[in-house]
């Protein structure tokens, strides 16, 4: 994201006389983190107050996020009261292209729907009819599944078995799916996961050596580099899978070599990359089994998945996000008055964001300055009465309840 943004930042014909700047948010895969950032970010305030923006000119054009499909429905929910643009580079749930739920969202990858009708082609053409299936226990595994399932049944396909892989650790889990894997006749399984849940049951799997099985993997594990050890390389064999279409942008490999510490002293990413790429840390302190950082480390002299760029799948995808978002201000700037999309003709002001705001909902409105709240008899303190301020007695502001003293 930082890439794409440095370079239309740079480009004198996207956005001329503008640029693009942005804020880095890590929701921890949480829900409730992922909610409490996105109101910090309307808001522009860290301790916030919902439906408040400190900022009368927002600068916030669009979202770019989140990876998880659960999450990104979160900010869905969020985003979408305001119409903020939000793009997700990953999540693929079908659920997120209902416009009416989620108005403003949009993503740069394809909706789940083509991935469950693949995998049915799929087993349709080799003419499997005994076939297992493995569910991540979020929406995306069990609606990829589901749909999986809806559409193989059109074609005489019975599912043998539909296991759930769990969120938290559970070896008794990981040990009861393995067994039915084992016990089963079906000889190919269906796996809609992500990368990270799915590692304790390989384990599981190659250490119970199941073996002679065709698994077929969704987008969000088939081309995971980590996911599968040396040595258990065997038990997968022969497996199929969807990917994400791979693409090249030019420049990104320089751009990663050349990221160091001390030309970005601030930027608190570059220092833990380099931690964990180098294995060291700056400053221990305590006695730590790692060296000290130096500097002196070459990012350049390594081999390692974070510099590769052959594979950019989900990279592009983001890389894709942040230029639409810029294109679609570009077409905002250049806008002639006249021939606007908004009434009249008119165009938006690209230097002042004003997001939608949700409907008003009160008993009373808000008291002018010059009159006073007054209760109304048998009535909750929402509803009341504006009456004028007597003689020598003036508010000071809106909504009031007390007066104060008029001095000449």
């Amino acid at each position: 994201m930082i890439f794409a943004i440095n370079e239309i930042n740079k480009n004198e014909d996207l956005l001329p006389n503008l640029s693009l700047g942005y804020a880095i948010y890590d929701t921890c895969n949480s829900i409730t983190r992922a909610v409490e950032q996105m109101f910090a970010l309307i808001t522009g305030n860290e301790v916030y107050v919902p439906n408040y923006q400190c900022h009368i000119n927002s600068s916030l054009a669009a979202v770019i996020g989140e990876s998880s499909s659960t999450i990104s429905i979160a900010m869905a929910t969020i985003l979408g009261i305001y119409q903020y643009p939000q793009i997700s580079y990953f999540s693929s749930l079908p659920a997120l292209s209902n416009k009416k739920e989620f108005p403003s969202l949009l993503r740069t990858i394809p909706s789940d729907t083509f991935q469950s009708k693949a995998f049915a082609y799929l087993v349709k053409h080799f003419d499997w009819k005994w076939v297992g299936t493995l569910a991540e226990d979020i929406e995306y595994g069990i609606q990829g599944v589901q749909l999986f399932r809806e559409e193989v049944e059109k074609y005489g396909v019975c599912i043998a078995f539909a296991e759930k892989i769990p969120l938290t650790f559970s070896r008794a889990t990981y040990q009861q799916i393995a067994e039915t894997i084992k016990s089963s006749n079906a000889k190919v399984i269906v796996v809609f996961s992500g990368d990270s849940n799915l590692l304790p049951l390989v384990e599981e799997i190659a250490k119970q050596n199941i073996t002679g099985i065709t698994w077929l993997a969704s987008e969000a594990w088939s081309t995971a580099t980590y996911i599968l050890k040396e040595n258990q390389i065997k038990h997968f064999e022969g497996t199929l899978g969807f990917a994400i279409t791979k693409s090249h942008i030019p420049g990104l490999h320089e751009f990663l070599v050349g990221l160091h510490p001390f030309n970005e002293p601030q930027d608190m990413f570059i220092k833990e990359l380099w931690e964990n790429i180098f294995e060291c840390l700056w400053n221990p302190g305590v006695k730590h089994d790692r060296r000290e950082c130096t500097g002196a480390e070459n990012l350049e002299k390594l081999t390692n998945t974070f510099l590769d760029t052959s594979e950019l799948r989900v990279t592009s995808n983001v890389y894709n996000a942040v230029y639409a978002v810029a294109h679609a201000l570009h077409n905002l700037q250049s806008c002639e008055q006249g021939k606007g999309p908004f009434e009249e003709g008119r165009c938006a002001d690209i230097h002042a964001f004003e997001p939608s705001q949700p409907p008003a909902s009160v008993c009373s409105k808000s008291c002018s300055q010059g009159t006073r709240r007054s209760a109304q008899k048998g009535q909750p303190v929402c509803c009341f009465d504006c009456v004028e301020c007597p003689d020598g007695m003036i508010t000071n502001g809106t909504g009031m309840i007390h007066l104060q003293k008029l001095f000449l």
